[in-house]
């Protein structure tokens, strides 16, 4: 080292003082003396290097301005971070004042200075105070000694100054120095004490105080705390190096206590006390240490320790090589180096890499231009440039590279990183720094598996060096973890863990986990793990921690139980750095720690290892030099697991993420696992549940697939932990094949055996996780998990939960949104799924309401979530944020601070356009920008709500999106500390309203933006600006948002919510009988009432019931009881508001009637009339003209009362008015001996009506309020209350009453006017009155008819009234459910019975299944029907409940099959059907219940006869007989019946009857055509044929019967004329009727008529040649016309008798031969006769009419259509039936076919008689049916009529009823 001068030697030996100093102080002597201070001025005003460069610098430093305004406090402990910024401002400006001589600037120090000694009144208290409040007092006592020498600082306020000094702020000092608030003297770090014996030492100069700068430099040598020089700078390494207290917790610090002791060393200096080279310059030791450090060079080490164990084991990483915030450099070198001529090479290196120094937040710094003494020793810029770097090398990791390089010298200030992607470059710089030496660098702004080249160079101040050579690395990806490896969270977590595994960096691990602790006496984290045997070693570096973090490290332990014996190496909790070792020695025992390395900085290195039980944990910085931590003996399983542990320590589900390097493995056991046995697969829908056997010292399984038999196969799981996977996303219907490894760190095991199973499709599981979100108030957004193969989901809605749902819509998605929705209605939605197979069942129910989209109450009491109650939501608090009292239950308190807000979910406003948010805010403080929310994603897109804008302090909502300007809604509001606010924004369309406590304080019509313009916002936050704005310091509550706009009624309902109700008024009672009712008024803001009652209008009163409507009945209060009084309070959120006035029926209610006083005054104007005193409103009033007015009622002689109370009110400006006004009752009405009832003797108070309870007893009619003389009636409202003195009114119903025998009845007479008791007679056995409740109830003990006579009677009189009671028993019906019924069987009896006796009757709901016949019930065919027992009661009995059975009737399988036995004949004498009945059923059958038909038309039917010809049971055994029909089936006019005798047995389940061969064929062998018959089938062998039909016991069983086809008469007369001359005296015809219909027609109801001329007056004879029915059973007559006819007069009519028999169709009735004959036997002219046609052959003769029923049917007529007639000869007959069904009608209406021909208009319907004549006439409108209904009236009878449907010719219509 240099040796000082003798000049300088002379010089120090003047100044230096004894140890205890006693003369005169120097001043200024802090910091600076003045001749320091005009070396400043003369510097930079010569504007010399390097001063000029630190002046530069500091006249840029906000402190530094003439602007600043502090903020002091009484107690500067509240803010000493704020009391330092103060000082340092003071300092700056008094230092620039002098240099500049600007005195704006002293003045401004003076103002910082002055405040703080005006505001202090108290020793400062708070956080970490006594202790760093010692920096701020260090700081402003420095600046006051050198604005001392400001003669503008006036001597009154430097004094106040130094009272603050000494009064306040020594004693704080003085007490952390003597206390250390009562820890161990070690516990604090060098800086806390350095600070405070430098503010004694600085307060001690500024005050001349010796005692106080003795005690700072005795603590400075000898104290025993660890800022006293021997115990700051503990070590003293070879080389002269000086371990500093702090190196081993951070740079920061350790820089800070050098910068501390340094300035404390300076201001002793310039008192002439020489600190600084106190114990051989024991401070320069300890500077060198820390400069050197931070200059990244190696340093010695020695671990140091203290009495709280903080165990600081190496150097400290954290903060190392920072250059921009410790300037402090200048003052140390300048000193030691220029001044004291000393070598010291690292204080010189960092004070030339420093300058020029600038300021910060805990020194003064501009030491360049404070401190340096020679320009030529103090270079700047220096030089030269830095060196090239060397030794560069590139890590490759995971998503990243590593560089480090060799530090290039203690010149170089930063450095800079150059990339690229080809070797050689060109190179691009993606980093670069200049005020930080650290050699390292990481880069993660790289591409896995691209090649990187690197190269780096240095910074300094005078330019930037050369490149070093180039490094290069690859990084890469992770991936799964490696075989032998698995992972699985501990315990209970909050969120699922996982973990990646990168071969790269000796071994990579990315691990992932929640979980609440690791500890105690059981754990819950994240563990990857393997499993190790025996001895072993266990090697992991930490180089990476993110996410939320309690714990992370490696980890032993003997299972997976969350209480099993563990051993760990962690870093973690406190600031994340504090290392430990963790042993849990028993099952469920106690974790207990040993502290590692206090302050660990990443990377960290862990090891642990076990020989034997015993467990050794190490620590370590750079895996070369290793501590042990602990020793832990354990008695663990020889196998156990190994691994990597993290834990967030948040039961929320906060993922902590740590990343491993070299993560290394030694011993643990050699051999694999055995292959794993016992695999199943499970057969699912697209997936496979597999399960297997655990297998001995596996850490994990692999699972491999493949579509193949033997493979290849394809991994599809690893590092599975668990002897169960469902592997999924399979294709259903193919075959897959698996098999399974274990593994543990020796390897993976052999295959285990192969399984197979092929997936199938299945019911969908029913939808989960569904969620309906309210978007607005019309819509309602719902989502859900999708559920596996579901095809479609469908969306059900109720509106009560629980249902009934209806569906409203379906999905192919997970999502729909409902717009049939509107508010406030609340919605239950319920989802399921389909698929191919069907539909599930409905999900859980969840529930939204329109327009209410988040509602946090903030109702908590502990954790970190808080419910959403109107969705599923969940906010979380951060650590700032607690749970505190609210204006409702709880809310949360934000503390203001970094973590003092709750954060809302992501894109919790993205789907909002119009919206509301509301909230209760109390501010604990008004820091400018603090937020109520702020939703967002950045600084760039927001919207916000501000309690306290920067720009002038008032409420502010804003809202921003990238690329536009911000939008906002301003006020002039305020918002001030202590008091509850009520804040809302609303947005409607393009309109946004701010309101404060439900009153509109802004709006803005013209915002564009909206919440959803924001997109899915990631930022959302209570309390928490996007900016780096102060944080909200208060408390939230109720914080609501709203998908709609809401109304201004809305935001004030809101806020009357929040403060409790006022009373209900008017509180109005109603007597009733046992009963009394309240009713009243609801008050603004009431949820719901309490209803209390007493027995005396004083109380006590008792609360008796809660309700929320405005209403309430108390059943308790009986009419002879005691009187009650009630009153009402209403309650809210806010609690419960005052009582209501109260009310009793003994007071009576309110009394009305008709108005009566005097006239107003002023003319009688309206506003001042008597009415003004009873309308209600306190802002009118009743003005007398004369002195003595009044106003009052009539109450009419029914409303006279008995005056209970009065209530008024006084004008508003003449109170004084009503002062000896009296309030009067009288029944006469001028009030001649009125009884005053109460007198007013003190003036009421205005604007409210006071009450006066009265004494009275009488009752009166009329009422009044009658001034006093100089009272002008001037009353703004009277009120008079009273009981109704009339007798009671029975109100009951006395409706005759049928009650149960037995059962309880109860019947309440109802009686108004308050009645008192009750009587009654005539009450039945078993019930009674209760005379006081009016109550006749009890068990009726008798039956019958009992008439009671009951009245209600008071004080006043009584009523009467009759009520019949009808008593009857009940009955019950015991009804046997029925066995199952096949077709076919017989009739069975019901057999319920009736608990009376009585008879049970029964209905069928479907009589095609069965009828009820009798007490029996008869099937008719197959299905189900409902059976229902009926007894409808008698005199002594109730009708029974109904009670029904189900009857089941099932098919019978039978068949037949058929042959045709004709040889193909179809048209011959013969029908040969042969058949065979086949059982295909399981029960044998009767062959007596089976009946056959075979189905066919009877041509020429004259009878027809069967015949058995063959039959494999016996012919006999078969019958057969024809049966005609009576109406025209297709194919069918009869059908043959096949029967069976009883003899033939069963008909076997599985037999047939063998062939049954058969014939049938006309009586007189007439042909039969096969062709058109129903059941004929050419069949040539035995096939089935359905048109044979089966029946059991008359059903049918078998085959399909013919349809039913329009019945169709038409008969036609043949003719054959026998005469070959036209003129002989005989008309001589064959005849013969045809049926050429379906139906058959009775030759009884037929007649025919041949149409002649007589040709004469003789009379005419016939006779009946020949008739094939036989000609005894014809007759005849003859009938004459007049007038004639068209060739006619006279008509032959031929009647057949009724033993003829039937007319079949398809039939004839054969020859009819007559012939007819003059008595005189003149000839005839035939010629002219309209019947005739000349001989011929048979032919169609329609001249010959046939007539049925008397009703012509054929042929025409010979006459002529009258007027308003229709002859039949217009009738058309081709289209005879061919609109019309049916025809014959047999009932009162038929159908008309609707065609084109008729149109689509309505139709015209015409019938008319056989002579023409209309008979009905309607139009019908038309229909959809194609059926037009018409119906026939009285007029219409049985006959043959002509029909004419519009203009259509007319058709024939018979008529059958």
């Amino acid at each position: 080292m240099k040796k000082t001068t003798t000049l300088l030697i002379l010089l120090m030996l003047c100044m230096s003082p004894l140890v205890t100093m006693a003369q005169n102080f120097v001043h200024p002597g802090g910091l600076h003396t003045l001749q320091d201070l005009d070396r400043m001025k003369a510097k930079v005003a010569a504007g010399e290097h390097p001063w000029i460069d630190g002046w530069n610098l500091l006249i840029t430093d906000p402190q530094a301005q003439n602007t600043y305004s502090p903020a002091a406090r009484a107690n500067m402990g509240s803010s000493r971070q704020r009391a330092d910024a103060d000082a340092h401002a003071a300092y700056l400006n008094a230092l620039r004042w002098y240099i500049s001589g600007d005195t704006t600037y002293a003045v401004n120090a003076v103002r910082i200075c002055n405040a703080w000694s005006a505001a202090v009144n108290q020793v400062p208290t708070g956080t970490d105070i006594p202790g760093l409040s010692g920096i701020p007092i260090f700081d402003f006592a420095l600046a006051a000694e050198v604005l001392r020498v400001y003669p503008g600082w006036a001597a009154a306020d430097f004094a106040r100054f130094k009272n603050m000094m000494l009064t306040y702020f020594y004693p704080v000092a003085h007490d952390f120095l003597v206390n250390h608030n009562g820890a161990c003297i070690s516990a604090y770090w060098s800086n806390w004490d350095i600070a405070n014996i430098g503010a004694i030492l600085t307060m001690g100069v500024l005050c001349d105080d010796t005692a106080k700068y003795n005690e700072a430099v005795e603590y400075f040598k000898y104290g025993a705390g660890m800022g006293s020089i021997m115990n700051a700078v503990p070590y003293i390494h070879p080389g002269g190096l000086g371990q500093w207290q702090e190196s081993g917790r951070d740079q920061e610090h350790a820089q800070l206590a050098v910068g501390m002791l340094a300035s404390f060393c300076q201001v002793a200096w310039n008192q002439g006390l020489d600190l600084y080279s106190y114990d051989n310059n024991r401070l320069l030791a300890g500077a060198e240490y820390v400069a050197r450090t931070n200059l990244s060079q190696p340093v010695p080490y020695t671990a140091y320790n203290n009495c709280q164990g903080a165990n600081q084991l190496w150097v400290s990483i954290n903060g190392r090589g920072r250059l921009d915030d410790r300037p402090l450099w200048e003052m140390v070198y300048n000193h030691y180096v220029i001044r004291q001529g000393l070598d010291a090479p690292n204080v010189t290196a960092m004070a030339h890499v420093t300058r020029p120094e600038h300021g910060s937040s805990d020194h003064f710094g501009y030491g360049t231009l404070a401190f340096t003494l020679d320009a030529t020793a103090s270079p700047y810029p220096p030089s030269p440039v830095a060196p090239i770097p060397t030794g560069l090398t590139a890590t490759a990791g995971v998503s990243q590279v590593t560089l480090n390089w060799t530090s290039s010298g203690v010149t170089t200030t930063g450095y800079n990183v150059l990339r690229s992607t080809t070797s050689g470059g060109p190179y691009t710089t993606i980093a670069s720094w200049s005020a930080n030496t650290n050699p390292q660098y990481t880069d993660a702004t790289v591409a896995n598996g691209t090649a990187y080249y690197y190269v780096v160079s240095s910074i300094n101040q005078a330019g930037t060096s050369g490149n070093s050579s180039e490094a290069s690395a690859t990084p890469i990806a992770a991936g799964s973890l490696p075989v032998g490896w698995a992972r699985q969270d501990i315990g209970t977590v909050g969120a699922a863990g996982s973990a990646q595994y990168a071969n790269i960096g000796n071994n990579t691990f990315i691990v992932k986990g929640s979980g609440t602790s690791i500890g105690g006496t059981g754990d819950s984290f994240g563990y990857t793990y393997g499993v190790a045997t025996g001895d072993f070693t266990f090697t992991a570096r930490l180089i990476g921690m993110g996410g939320t973090l309690s714990k992370t490290g490696i980890m032993i332990r003997e299972s997976l139980a969350p209480d099993a014996k563990t051993i760990v190496m962690k870093l973690g909790d406190a600031g994340w750095r504090q290392a430990g070792f963790g042993t849990r020695t028993s099952t469920g025992g106690t974790m207990t720690w040993i502290g590692g390395n206090d302050y660990t900085w990443l990377p960290a290195w862990f090891r642990l290892k076990r020989s034997g039980d015993t467990f050794t944990g190490y620590q370590s910085s750079d895996g070369i030099t290793w501590f042990a931590i602990g020793t832990s003996t354990i008695a663990m399983a020889s196998t156990y697991y190994v691994g990597l542990v993290n834990c967030s320590g948040s039961s929320t589900g906060a993922l902590n993420t740590s990343t491993f390097d070299n993560v290394t493995t030694e011993g643990g056991g050699t051999t694999p696992p055995i292959a794993p046995t016992g695999l199943t697969a499970l057969v699912g829908n697209t997936q496979v549940p597999l399960q297997w056997n655990a297998v001995s010292g596996a850490a994990s399984y692999t699972i491999k697939r493949a579509t193949v038999s033997g493979g290849p196969y394809t991994n599809v799981a690893t590092n599975l932990n668990v002897t169960n996977y469902t592997d999924t996303g399979l294709l259903n219907g193919t075959t897959y094949y698996y098999i399974i490894t274990a593994a543990n760190f020796a390897g993976e095991s052999q295959n285990s055996m192969e399984v197979s199973v092929t997936p199938v499709l299945s019911l969908p599981p029913v939808p989960a996780g569904v969620i309906a979100t309210s978007v607005s108030s019309r819509q309602i957004s719902l989502s859900w998990t999708a559920s596996l193969s579901a095809e479609s989901y469908s969306i059900k809605r109720a509106t009560a939960s629980g249902g009934p749902y209806t569906t409203i819509g379906n999905s192919v998605t997970t999502s729909y949104s409902d717009t049939t929705v509107t508010t406030p209605s609340i919605y239950y939605y319920v989802i399921s799924a389909t698929n191919a197979i069907g539909e599930t069942a409905n999900s859980i129910q969840t529930s939204a309401i329109p327009g209410q989209a988040n509602y946090w109450k903030f109702d908590e009491t502990s954790g970190t979530t808080a419910i959403d109650a109107w969705s599923s939501r969940s906010a979380t608090l951060a650590t700032g944020a607690t749970w505190a009292a609210g204006t409702i239950n709880n809310s949360i308190n934000l503390d203001g601070t970094a973590n003092g807000y709750v954060t809302l979910p992501a894109g919790i406003v993205s789907a909002l356009n119009d919206f509301s948010i509301t909230a209760w805010v109390k501010l604990d403080a008004t820091a400018n920008w603090a937020r109520v929310f702020d939703f967002g994603s950045d600084t760039g897109i927001y919207m916000f709500l501000t309690t306290r804008n920067g720009a002038n302090g008032t409420v502010r909502y804003s809202i921003l999106v990238p690329g536009g300007a911000e939008q906002q809604i301003t006020t002039t509001t305020t918002l001030t500390t202590g008091t509850w606010y009520h804040v809302a924004i609303t947005q409607s369309g393009t309109t946004g309203i701010l309101y404060v406590n439900g009153v509109e304080v802004g709006r803005n019509a013209n915002l564009t933006l909206k919440p959803s313009s924001l997109g899915n916002t990631t930022q959302n936050w209570i309390g928490k600006s996007q900016w780096p704005d102060p944080l909200l310091a208060g408390k939230v509550d109720e914080f609501k948002i709203y998908s709609r706009a809401l109304s201004a009624s809305d935001i004030y309902m809101e806020t009357v919510l929040n403060v409790p109700p006022a009373a209900p008024s008017p509180l109005i009672i109603t007597s009733g009988n046992n009963q009394v009712t309240l009713n009243w008024a609801a008050p603004a803001g009431a949820l719901s009432y309490t209803i209390k009652r007493a027995t005396a209008i004083g109380g006590t009163y008792t609360v008796i019931a809660t309700t929320d409507t405005t209403n309430y009945t108390d059943t308790d209060a009986t009419n002879c009881a005691t009187t009650f009084f009630y009153t009402v309070s209403a309650v809210n959120q806010a609690g419960e508001g005052v009582n209501a006035s109260p009310v009793s029926l003994a007071l009576g209610v309110k009394r009305t009637g008709t108005v009566i006083g005097t006239s107003g005054s002023f003319g009688n104007v309206a506003t001042t009339t008597k009415t003004a005193a009873v309308d209600g409103s306190l802002d009118t009033f009743f003005d007398s003209p004369q002195g003595t007015g009044w106003v009052g009622y009539d109450l009419g002689e029914e409303g006279k009362s008995i005056i209970t109370r009065v209530r008024y009110a006084p004008r508003s400006n003449f109170p004084v008015r009503m002062v000896g006004g009296v309030f009067q009752g009288s029944n006469t009405a001028d009030f001649s001996g009125a009884t005053t009832l109460f007198t007013v003797t003190a003036q009421p108070t205005v604007g409210v009506l006071t009450e006066q309870v009265l004494t009275n007893t009488a009752a009166y009619r009329y009422v009044r309020y009658l001034s006093p003389g100089t009272g002008f009636g001037n009353v703004a409202e009277v009120e008079f209350y009273g009981v109704v003195t009339q007798a009671p009114k029975i109100t009951s119903s006395t409706v005759t009453q049928n009650i149960v025998y037995d059962s309880a009845f109860r019947y309440t007479i109802e009686a108004s006017n308050r009645p008192s008791q009750f009587s009654a007679s005539g009450v039945p056995e078993g019930l009674s009155l209760d005379a006081c409740r009016g109550i006749i109830e009890g068990i009726p003990l008798v039956s019958g008819t009992y008439p009671i006579v009951f009245s209600a009677g008071n004080a006043w009189g009584s009523a009467t009234d009759t009520l019949v009671l009808i008593i009857k028993r009940n009955q019950s019906i015991v009804f046997n459910a029925f066995a199952r019924k096949v077709i076919g069987d017989v009739d069975f009896v019901i057999g319920a019975t009736s608990s009376s006796g009585l008879p049970v009757t029964y209905t069928s709901a479907d009589e095609r299944v069965a009828t009820i016949v009798g007490s029996s019930i008869h099937i008719t065919g197959m299905g189900t029907t409902l059976i229902t027992g009926s007894q409808t009661g008698d005199t002594t009995y109730n009708a029974a409940p109904q009670v029904t059975q189900l009857l089941t009737v099932v098919p019978l399988n039978l068949n037949i099959l058929y042959q045709n036995g004709d040889n193909g004949q179809i048209s011959n004498t013969l029908i040969k059907p042969y058949i065979k009945v086949v059982n295909q059923d399981s029960v044998a059958i009767p062959y007596s219940e089976l009946t056959a038909r075979y189905w066919f038309t009877a041509e020429n039917y004259a009878g027809v006869n069967t015949w058995i010809d063959y039959a494999s049971l016996g012919a006999s055994k078969v019958k057969m007989k024809y049966i005609p029909l009576a109406q025209p089936q297709d194919g069918a006019y009869g059908y043959a019946e096949y029967s069976f005798d009883a003899t033939a047995g069963l008909l076997k389940s599985g037999a047939n009857s063998g062939a049954i061969q058969s014939r049938l064929a006309n009586v007189d062998w007439a042909l039969l055509n096969e062709t058109d018959d129903y059941s004929y089938k050419a069949n040539a062998s035995y096939s089935a044929n359905n048109h044979i039909t089966l029946y059991r016991n008359g059903l049918l069983v078998y085959g399909i019967e013919p349809a039913a086809v329009l019945p169709v008469l038409s008969l036609k007369a043949y003719y054959q004329n026998q005469n070959t001359s036209t003129g002989t005296n005989k008309i001589k015809t064959y005849l013969k009727i045809n049926n050429e219909g379906n139906i058959p027609v009775h030759y009884k109801d037929l007649s025919v008529r041949y149409w002649f001329t007589k040709d004469g007056t003789a009379s005419l004879n016939y006779w009946i040649d020949n008739a094939k029915i036989g000609a005894a059973k014809v007759t005849g007559s003859f009938t004459n016309i007049d007038p004639a006819r068209t060739q006619a007069d006279v008509y032959f009519e031929m009647l057949i008798d009724s033993t003829a028999g039937t007319l079949y169709p398809q039939s004839s009735s054969g020859n009819i031969q007559y012939h007819i004959a003059k008595t005189d036997w003149t000839n005839f002219n035939e010629v002219n006769d309209y019947s005739f046609l000349p001989a011929a052959l048979y032919a169609e003769n329609p001249a010959v009419t046939i007539y049925y029923q008397q009703q012509l049917i054929y042929g025409t007529e010979p006459s002529v259509a009258a007027n308003g007639r229709i002859a039949a000869s217009d009738i058309a007959e081709n289209v005879q039936s061919a609109y019309i069904y049916p025809n014959p009608v047999t009932g009162d209406r038929f159908f008309v076919r609707i065609n084109e021909a008729l149109g689509k208009d309505d139709v015209v319907v015409k019938i008319y008689s056989p002579v023409g004549i209309s008979v009905l006439n309607k139009q019908i409108k038309q229909d959809q049916s194609g059926l037009l209904e018409v119906k026939l009236n009285d007029a219409t009878g049985a006959g043959v009529y002509m029909i004419r449907l519009n203009n259509l010719p007319a058709m024939k219509l018979i008529i059958q009823r």
